[in-house]
């Protein structure tokens, strides 16, 4: 799968919003984007939000968060990163009237599923222990962070040391754009019998 090129729509960002959460339940909403329930699948979400590409609205891909995207969807087997089920970019063109002339504004935004994943306290007791001991030992989740990079240092684990590299190389020199670690830019994929799996979902801004 590769990121696709923009789809001219009619729909606005409001009315594709409104067109997901008919009979749907929106699951949350950050700086930039809302989350629904899948309406065809229960373990899947779609995620909805403009493509905040500062002045260079005609190359919608160097969007963040699509950057971000390009890189999980060459890096699939990376149990850190989320998994994507498919990507479109939509491109709204809409005019507006000066004083004395017609203007011509595009807008990119994009719709993309994903597999559902659970929030810190959206675990179990016991999944949230086992989360807690083995990403934060340090007994806080405010030091996210510090804890990831620390582990990232301390032990071989390959995937988490790719995925920091990637990340660390899609935020650049952090003048454009720069690393984004939160407790609110990381979710758990929850597996029966299994320890959550610590998934970086958003960590560019």
């Amino acid at each position: 799968m590769k990121l696709p090129k923009p789809e001219l729509t009619t729909l606005t960002l409001r009315q594709m919003k409104r067109k997901l959460a008919t009979n749907s339940k929106r699951m949350g909403a950050g700086a930039f984007a809302y989350v629904y329930q899948s309406k065809k699948h229960r373990d899947r979400v779609v995620k909805v939000g403009y493509c905040n590409d500062g002045d260079v609205y005609d190359h919608p891909h160097t969007d963040p968060y699509l950057m971000y995207l390009k890189k999980v969807l060459k890096n699939r087997t990376n149990p850190y990163f989320p998994k994507v089920h498919s990507i479109k970019i939509y491109k709204y063109v809409y005019h507006r009237k000066s004083l004395d002339d017609y203007h011509e504004d595009t807008h990119y935004y994009f719709v993309i599923e994903l597999e559902k994943l659970a929030g810190f306290y959206g675990l179990s007791t016991g999944d949230r222990k086992r989360a807690m001991y083995r990403h934060f030992p340090k007994h806080t989740t405010g030091a996210f962070r510090e804890n990831l990079f620390d582990r990232c240092a301390k032990e071989y684990d390959r995937f988490l040391k790719k995925a920091i590299m990637i990340i660390r190389k899609v935020g650049g020199d952090g003048q454009t754009y720069s690393e984004d670690f939160h407790t609110g830019n990381f979710m758990w994929r929850v597996v029966k019998n299994r320890q959550p799996q610590l998934v970086i979902t958003d960590p560019i801004s």
